[in-house]
């Protein structure tokens, strides 16, 4: 409730202890917010450069004391689950998409389906879950609960990718391709260094259109083929010794381990000898590159996949430091959808600030009766109420008192924007006659004019925070008692 003191001066302390814990409020958000957009700070990069948005969100070594040992390649399905080849512990290891370990799948043991250094893994739309094993080389195929629903003898078999229903896997003579059951229904490639031949991809993704990206690892380069298998492009160039391979500081890439199809439409590959996140488009063009050499957050050591769990949401096994990171990426080529979870941290607390002047400045309902309205003439506070009223209800009795007022003080009409006459009967022709005078008023937007019952004066009083009341000398409420 709002009050007007007699001196003239607006005594407002109610309102202000009402908007305190508003402006609080208001200041933690607006420190939250602004946090989350500090973390967007940059880190840096391969080149010792500034990237704008790559962060470190979190590393995931594993639950409690069982830790991940030689990570190899991660998959995220699509409720966000991450799936994650545990090669030297020869098991599949199951996380939530902020780390929180949920399972595992296969292991060691000397029984049907049991894994021996798994390689790759990704998990069908049933849940299904595909893995490779070495010693022999197979595929094997999981049901949801775990069990060993099929496993396939394949020649060194690198890694496996879905798409609709079909299942690609690489080897180093070429690409398979089955049926989800893995029954083998064609084959891609072959091996060998010209455009469209393979030597050992160990990254593999499928577009809706069947073109196929690949880490074509022992080439080092990325290539892009046809459905049927045709190149398209390639980007890097394979070693004519492949002795010097590893002291070859001349290629454009160290070792292509890993290529993934981003909601963005740009491939997010893993270069392991470089220790960076490479950013192609989708004409085989570099965009972007990220991460350094390190065992550092956001540094790495040896990496070997990289798998998107929502837009510009990244985990990556980090194989030689035995960890999964979870990366915020910047997309180079950002959707409407990331434009606006970027602008989020920004747009709120402004938003908060508009509202609460808004509020602020929200109009004040002023309840108008005769004596209230003379004695705040009579003792010379009718400067502050025309300060702080913009809407006036008048009720029944009270119409004439309010014209003249209107009428003796000329900027009432310019700070007052609606009046409202309550309980005005149709024959009140007089009445009506002085709701028409204030039709005239420049300031006015709304002179209303309601009939017996609209609104009644028990909604006015559940209203009574839009109430403005008007102290005497004695600190009474000078309008009428039952109208506030």
């Amino acid at each position: 409730m709002l009050h007007v003191s007699v001196n003239g001066q607006n005594d407002l302390k109610r309102a202000r202890l009402l908007l305190i814990p508003l402006a609080l409020l208001l200041v933690a958000a607006a420190a939250l917010f602004f946090l989350a957009a500090r973390l967007n700070a940059p880190l840096m990069s391969a080149s010792g450069t500034d990237t704008e948005g790559y962060r470190h969100i979190r590393s995931v070594y594993g639950s409690g004391p069982d830790r991940l040992h030689r990570p190899t390649e991660v998959f995220v399905d699509g409720s966000g689950r991450i799936y994650v080849a545990d090669s030297f512990k020869h098991r599949i290891v199951i996380f939530d998409s902020s780390g929180v370990f949920q399972g595992t799948v296969g292991g060691p043991a000397n029984v049907e389906g049991a894994l021996r250094y798994p390689g790759a893994v990704v998990v069908d739309p049933r849940g299904r879950v595909y893995t490779t094993s070495k010693d022999p080389s197979r595929v094997v195929i999981y049901n949801v609960d775990g069990s060993v629903l099929r496993s396939f003898e394949v020649d060194d078999p690198q890694t496996l990718a879905l798409s609709r229903d079909s299942l690609f896997i690489t080897t180093r003579d070429g690409i398979l391709v089955g049926d989800l059951d893995g029954n083998q229904t064609g084959q891609l490639s072959g091996f060998g260094s010209d455009p469209g031949r393979i030597d050992r991809p160990t990254g593999m993704a499928v577009a809706d259109d069947g073109t196929i990206f690949l880490a074509d690892s022992l080439n080092y380069r990325f290539q892009a083929l046809t459905s049927s298998g045709e190149p398209i492009w390639t980007l890097g160039d394979p070693i004519e010794n492949e002795s010097a391979a590893v002291r070859d500081q001349s290629r454009s890439y160290g070792l292509p381990s890993d290529v993934t199809l981003g909601s963005d439409g740009l491939l997010y590959a893993i270069d392991a000898f470089n220790g960076e996140i490479v950013v192609l488009n989708q004409a085989g063009e570099q965009v972007a590159t990220y991460g350094t050499w390190g065992r550092q957050d956001a540094q790495f050591y040896y990496p070997s996949s990289i798998a998107e769990i929502s837009p510009e949401l990244f985990v990556v096994a980090d194989t030689f430091n035995d960890r999964l990171q979870i990366l915020r990426i910047p997309s180079p080529a950002p959707t409407p959808g990331i434009y606006a979870r970027r602008a989020l941290p920004w747009v709120v607390p402004a938003a908060l600030l508009l509202l609460m002047l808004a509020l602020l400045r929200r109009p004040v309902r002023v309840v108008a009766d005769t004596a209230g309205l003379r004695r705040a003439d009579s003792l010379g506070v009718m400067p502050d109420l025309l300060e702080q009223a913009r809407r006036i209800w008048v009720p029944a009795g009270t119409a004439e008192a309010v014209v003249d007022l209107f009428e003796a003080h000329e900027g009432l009409a310019d700070a007052v924007r609606e009046v409202e006459f309550d309980d005005l009967a149709e024959d009140e022709d007089p009445l009506l006659g002085l709701a028409e005078r204030l039709r005239g008023k420049v300031g006015l937007r709304r002179v209303a004019v309601a009939f017996p019952g609209v609104p009644r004066l028990e909604q006015v009083r559940e209203m009574r925070f839009g109430v403005l009341e008007v102290d005497g000398p004695d600190g009474e409420a000078i309008t009428e008692p039952g109208l506030a």
